[in-house]
């Protein structure tokens, strides 16, 4: 690794040693990142990338007072540090309006100095700790200013959505899936797990990699990827046009390529989870590639998973979340496009309830690992005992037991609902 050769070179450069850490980090060697972040600190302990990235190292582990710890560092070295407000506020539990940290993003809020992009982080971190205190009117106007203030820094036309969509079902025909039955590879390891983003697919991915035989990998860019490569667009063409070029030979070959970049995440692993939610673009791909994989579709309350959508800022851009609207648009599109995946009768599906899983866990999580080949194992109920790597807006939730609170959670904003709903019916 190029970070490795440049610290051989140069021993006391700390930002290399920070850097280092992210690339473990995101590799899934978050135990190896650790004593890197600390000696990047050790050369400069007023190192704020350093501190940043070690404390989201350790939300991924799920050392989640360390990496409070670690976010208050940042905040005493640079106290207008939105993200870290954010995601500070994402991991505690706020019991009354006055705390000491409401009060003062409230205050940072009246800020003149503040920069845009770090009002939009402390705006949605207010906006959690007023919904833990119940103050739900004054949360939603925080979050949807903070949505507001992003969205209007991007262009964005969801009818462009719309037709990638409509070009999807169009290629991945029941026709086409049936003429090309038997291509790909024969592997039967990866577990991919689909549907809109807070539908529950972090949860469904940490009660799977509790499973002695799994190895949760997280959301994976991999397949995504495939689909840009040169090698994949015969003629120049894009995706999904391209794939009508795709031969026996090509979809192997691609198969073998994303089975080689995911044993990256996952050594020697006998079952990989790849919980990409916008996987479900993918699953006429998937079906050709690798026919013999398994695909969990997780399934939410449609407002529940929109308004889920609104109160969080997500690292990848995702562009129609950011608007009530869009959002409700969108999921019309997702919707329509799981109808088409449910229709074509190659394709096989396990479906799975977020509110069913919930009200009961046992029975969901039995016929999940039925679905997936997978004995009973105990642990798959303690999912939250399991300690591993979690990258999501999700990695403080999985730790938790099994809770419903987020069922209908959606009715204490109904009134504020009205774009959202509206677009949904």
């Amino acid at each position: 690794m190029a970070l490795e050769h440049t610290i051989e070179l140069d021993p006391s450069f700390g930002g290399a040693y920070s850097n280092l850490g992210n690339a473990y980090n995101a590799v899934g060697r978050t135990g190896e990142a650790m004593p890197v972040f600390d000696k990047a600190l050790g050369l400069n302990p007023h190192d704020l990338s350093a501190h940043f990235n070690r404390a989201i190292a350790n939300q991924d582990r799920g050392y989640l007072d360390a990496a409070q710890d670690g976010f208050r560092d940042v905040l005493r070295l640079q106290p207008q540090h939105g993200e870290a407000w954010r995601l500070l506020s994402g991991l505690k539990r706020f019991a009354s309006a006055d705390d000491n940290d409401i009060e003062e993003m409230t205050r940072l809020l009246r800020d003149a100095t503040l920069k845009k992009p770090d009002e939009m982080h402390v705006r949605f971190g207010l906006g959690k700790a007023l919904v833990d205190i119940g103050e739900f009117d004054d949360a939603f106007r925080q979050i949807a200013a903070a949505n507001a203030a992003y969205r209007n820094s991007y262009e964005y036309d969801i009818e462009k959505d719309a037709e990638y969509f409509e070009s999807i079902q169009d290629v991945f025909s029941e026709e086409f899936l049936s003429d090309r039955e038997g291509w790909g590879s024969a592997s039967d390891r990866p577990i991919f797990i689909v549907g809109m983003m807070r539908s529950g697919t972090s949860l469904v991915e940490q009660i799977l990699a509790s499973h002695p035989s799994v190895t949760g990998c997280g959301e994976l860019k991999e397949l995504d990827r495939l689909t840009r490569n040169d090698e994949a667009r015969p003629g120049g063409l894009d995706y999904p046009q391209s794939m009508r070029s795709l031969d026996r030979t090509l979809s192997k070959s691609l198969a073998e390529e994303y089975l080689r970049r995911v044993q990256v995440y996952a050594p020697g692993a006998e079952r990989t989870t790849d919980k990409m939610p916008g996987n479900f673009l993918h699953i006429g791909l998937i079906r050709v590639l690798l026919p013999n994989a398994t695909i969990i579709h997780c399934a939410r309350d449609p407002v529940d998973t929109c308004l889920s959508c609104f109160r969080n800022y997500f690292a990848g851009f995702h562009s129609f979340a950011y608007d009530l609207e869009d959002l409700g648009t969108y999921y019309c599109l997702y919707q329509k496009l799981m109808d088409h995946w449910r229709s074509v009768a190659s394709i096989n599906l396990h479906e799975i309830c977020y509110e069913d899983l919930v009200a009961n866990p046992e029975d969901e999580i039995r016929r999940l690992l039925h679905a997936c080949g997978l004995s009973w194992n105990d642990q798959c109920l303690n999912f939250h005992q399991t300690t591993r790597p979690v990258r999501t807006a999700s990695a403080a939730q999985v730790r938790r037991p099994m809770y419903s609170s987020s069922v209908e959670a959606w009715r204490k904003f109904e009134s504020h609902l009205g774009p959202l709903l509206r677009a949904l019916s």
